[in-house]
């Protein structure tokens, strides 16, 4: 039964652009209401006679509503420079077809379109910088605007598309998904999931191993340098050595070690601490 009170958002304005859009939108919307049936065939309402039954008055009543509303919503998803072409079209159907025609093109025209862009499809090749997600977007970009032309594009011609077209780097997971499933029968969505997790799984490993050389480089450079003469360690020059002999410590004013280590580093802070108090008191008073 159909609703009497549209609330689904309408498609945007059609103004004379992208008018494949606008028509998959509009069919959508009409169908969610019911009133695709009254755009496309458009049957005339049965005339009512003085021995109708209340039952043929109520359907007589709803399909005359219909073709109103139907109507309605065309007129009102058209801007006013658009509106002005099919003000006179005394049937939703007439619209319709006016606007299919002006916008979308000649069956010529259409057919160019879209061998241009299964052209464009078959040179589509992934490159060794693609990720699956880039290169699959960019396949469906492509085939989506094929199917807007009305053209039937099958998901399993973009399975095989994918499976030649990647580089040899999925050549394992291509060979393990072979052993295990019918390639012919592979959904796109599990296809480029399975890709997509190879993918992912080489990026981590490939993380790991650079990590691993980071650190095997570190651990070298730390054992790089001679024994340092002073605390005998390897992993620093001498004269970057706390325990230098030449070092002065600025806490405690004696030679041989640097503040950082001074083990009378806290009780100098704090007397100092104290007389900077003390000397701030006496001001103070």
């Amino acid at each position: 039964m159909t609703s009497n009170a549209l609330s689904f958002n309408a498609p945007q304005t059609f103004n004379g652009e992208n008018y494949q859009i606008w028509a998959v939108k509009m069919k959508s919307y009409l169908e969610a209401y019911d009133l695709w049936e009254v755009v496309m065939e458009d049957k005339p309402i049965q005339q009512l006679t003085n021995k109708s039954s209340d039952v043929e008055i109520k359907l007589h009543s709803e399909e005359k509503i219909k073709k109103h509303k139907a109507k309605i919503v065309i007129q009102n998803s058209v801007a006013d420079s658009i509106f002005s072409k099919i003000i006179a079209c005394e049937t939703t159907k007439e619209a319709w077809e006016k606007l299919e025609k002006e916008y979308r093109g000649s069956e010529r025209g259409r057919q160019n379109q879209i061998l241009n862009l299964k052209r464009d499809f078959e040179s589509l090749r992934m490159q060794e910088g693609d990720t699956i997600t880039n290169y699959s977007d960019r396949i469906s970009l492509i085939v989506n605007r094929i199917r807007l032309l009305g053209e039937d594009f099958k998901d399993n011609r973009i399975v095989k598309k994918i499976l030649v077209t990647i580089p040899e780097r999925f050549e394992s997971k291509i060979s393990a998904l072979e052993e295990s499933k019918d390639l012919s029968t592979i959904s796109l969505v599990e296809l480029i999931s399975a890709l997509q997790a190879q993918e992912q799984r080489r990026a981590f490993r490939q993380d790991k191993i650079v990590e691993g050389i980071f650190y095997a480089n570190y651990q070298k450079r730390k054992v790089d340098y001679p024994p340092c003469k002073y605390c005998k360690k390897k992993s620093h020059l001498e004269k970057f050595c706390w325990w230098r002999s030449d070092a002065v410590c600025r806490s405690c004013k004696q030679t041989g070690h640097v503040t950082k280590v001074c083990k009378f580093k806290d009780t100098q802070d704090k007397s100092q601490a104290l007389l900077v108090e003390e000397e701030c008191e006496d001001e103070f008073y």
